[in-house]
């Protein structure tokens, strides 16, 4: 007698089947126990923690305006996600100094400080460097790194 040809496949699928579940638990506990420091051992690994960045202000936009009537700063803060805090653009050239202020607020993963828009005829001639300072709730302080920018 001869087996079908689908039996035969069948036949093998249970017996895959009852292989993969050899390593089951039955429901009263007894079976094979899983490894230590797998999720199945009730046992989770404790994980390295990662450090966490130090927050950093990022300044994105520092221009002139295509109608050159005003000066556009935008930017964000790494690291903090809050709302309330205070940013501020602050342009520098020799000892003048021009500040916008803006509010930050939360986004999905910084914390934005919108746009901050200078006047231009608060600042003169020549090039200023810009950075932006932020000031959490907690009252930390990040400031960015400079940028340029040239007032025409």
């Amino acid at each position: 007698m001869t087996t079908p040809w689908w039996s035969a496949r069948a036949i093998a699928a249970c017996a895959l089947v009852a292989l993969a579940l050899t390593g089951c638990t039955a429901a009263d506990g007894t079976g094979p126990s899983a490894p230590p420091g797998s999720a199945a051992s009730g046992t989770i690994p404790a994980s390295t923690p990662t450090p966490t960045a130090q927050p950093e202000a990022v300044i994105v936009v520092a221009s002139v305006d295509a109608d050159g009537k005003a000066v556009t700063t935008s930017g964000y803060v790494n690291g903090i996600i809050e709302d309330g805090g205070s940013c501020a653009y602050t342009l520098s050239s020799g000892s003048a100094e021009v500040t916008t202020t803006t509010v930050g607020q939360a986004d999905t993963s910084t914390t934005s400080c919108g746009q901050g828009i200078t006047p231009i005829e608060k600042l003169s001639r020549g090039t200023w460097k810009v950075v932006l300072s932020y000031t959490a709730v907690s009252q930390r302080t990040v400031v960015s790194e400079p940028v340029s920018v040239e007032i025409p």
